[in-house]
């Protein structure tokens, strides 16, 4: 019986590590309700919260692809431009160097 809680408990911070590994792969946390605010109008913040929700599921697939330094460097991209949403990330990693 000690053998199994071990083994259960072992799986369940195996597992734990992982997912937290999964959630946390260094994409930035940008707030799209601020990117998108912006221009005032319900439909056009609609839209742009709709397609940074779909380019951040969309970076959540591809990000282990990345390299990391193309990654930084994108990273570094937007920050100096004061830029921060997930569309415009996307973007500069799927453009090649």
């Amino acid at each position: 019986m000690f053998g199994f809680r071990f083994i259960l408990v072992a799986a369940v911070i195996v597992i734990g590590l992982d997912i937290t590994a999964a959630a946390d792969r260094g994409i930035p946390k940008f707030d799209i309700t601020a990117t998108c605010g912006g221009s005032g109008q319900v439909e056009v913040s609609a839209t742009c919260i709709q397609d940074e929700r779909a380019a951040h599921k969309h970076l959540v697939k591809l990000w282990p692809k990345f390299k990391q330094s193309q990654a930084s460097r994108c990273i570094k991209i937007l920050r100096t431009k004061g830029t921060s949403n997930y569309v415009e990330l996307l973007t500069c990693l799927q453009t090649p160097d």
